[in-house]
């Protein structure tokens, strides 16, 4: 439970200049605990309530009053130096907000029980409902077979392929070292819409797949390269082996080459760019045949534009970038198409815009990727960017 101050504090900030990400989980959480917080956060940021609030603010002449002040005092006219001094009075006044808003929140509560207030749910404002997604997973072997994979199963699934597999909730695991001899042959594993799962490769590689995702690779490494194949996104935890590059091949021939580290690639077909992000160690990256090689440093991502062919290095946080592997999301200013693209992946839905302009806003917070959809749109709709209709699988886009 948020302090009434504390949380008074919090929704100050997010008025006056928006909140970073720790600040924006702290009003997801308090706004989650009661489906009357989010009614009365509505109203504490309703624009119109604010704007005469934050003219009353403004109207005051602080140059003025202090004159007014000096003269009854000393009766002397002060300088530009005093009235420089004397602004600490409107920085005064701006720190009593989160009282008011406090006091708004008190008043509110006491309203709401005084005149049985009533709040429309969740449940009632969408009509439908969309469940999240989950761990679930298609193996395919070398011979086209499919096994389904679920989250919910422990078993072992037998040697297949020159190999022995286990499926250890929610993870597909290759014993390491044990290999048939003959040719090397791939597997692929493959996520469907609103579904995620990780495997540990023959080297000790451990590989986190997001929604729509495949990647392909052998059932054990032989030679100087061990070389995968990625469609989507994925989050990589390479096993070090100074005598075999790991070399992680996506689309647009973009090359990523590592020996042991951390980082998450992001590279759906519908997406413009190609995103390489490093948390640990070090990677270099290639696209093409003849581009320059690009180091990556933990903490910068690379970013491949496919329709220009360039590459961008930035510095980027990278708790965003792997955010779906700890089941969350984390919005960084992000706009709303690309936001929606997540969701569309996610909860296996389809959006449709009737907007009369294009969105301008862009959001900033967090959320659990395992809430239904509704609250995410709710979240979505309480920056006042958009509003959002569920018909079945069918998200609906409009103007606020």
């Amino acid at each position: 439970m948020q302090s009434l101050l504390g949380i008074s504090g919090i929704i100050e900030k997010y008025i006056r200049t928006g909140l970073d990400e720790e600040e924006q989980v702290k009003l997801n959480a308090w706004l989650g605990e009661d489906e009357a917080n989010a009614a009365l956060f509505r109203q504490l940021t309703d624009e119109h309530v604010m704007k005469q609030h934050l003219d009353e603010l403004d109207a005051i002449d602080i140059a003025k009053g202090w004159n007014a002040f000096q003269e009854r005092k000393t009766g002397q006219e002060t300088n530009i130096r005093d009235i420089r001094k004397a602004r600490w009075w409107k920085y005064a006044a701006a720190i009593l907000l989160p009282l008011v808003i406090a006091s708004g929140m008190l008043f509110f509560n006491k309203e709401k029980q005084d005149n049985d207030y009533e709040y429309t749910p969740t449940a009632l404002r969408y009509h439908n409902d969309v469940e999240p997604g989950g761990n679930k997973a298609v193996l395919i072997l070398s011979n086209g077979e499919k096994v389904i994979l679920d989250g919910d199963s422990l078993a072992s699934l037998g040697e297949r392929d020159g190999a022995r597999l286990q499926n250890d909730s929610a993870r597909l695991v290759y014993e390491k070292g044990f290999s048939q001899p003959g040719e090397v042959v791939f597997n692929t594993l493959t996520t469907p819409v609103g579904g995620t799962y990780s495997v540990v490769l023959s080297d000790g590689t451990r590989i986190w797949l997001n929604a729509m995702s495949s990647i392909r690779y052998p059932t054990h490494f032989t030679g100087s390269e061990r070389t995968v194949f990625l469609k989507g996104e994925a989050y990589f935890e390479v096993a070090r082996n100074v005598h075999q590059r790991f070399i992680v091949e996506t689309a647009e021939d973009v090359r990523i080459e590592v020996l042991g580290t951390h980082f998450n690639v992001m590279a759906y077909n519908n997406e413009k760019e190609i995103v390489t992000t490093l948390l640990e160690g070090q990677v270099q990256l290639k696209y093409g045949s003849s581009s320059p090689t690009y180091n990556l440093r933990p903490g910068f991502h690379a970013v491949f534009n496919k329709q220009q062919q360039l590459m961008d290095i930035a510095r980027v946080d990278v708790d965003g970038a792997v955010a779906w592997k700890n089941n969350l999301f984390l919005f960084n200013n992000d706009n709303l198409e690309d936001i929606m693209k997540q969701l569309e992946r996610w909860y296996d839905i389809t959006v449709e815009y009737k907007l009369k302009t294009k969105p301008k806003s862009h959001f900033t917070g967090g959320m659990r990727r395992m809430e239904n959809i509704s609250k995410v749109l709710e979240m979505l709709e309480l920056t006042g960017g958009a509003h959002f209709e569920i018909e079945g699988r069918r998200i609906i886009v409009t103007s606020p």
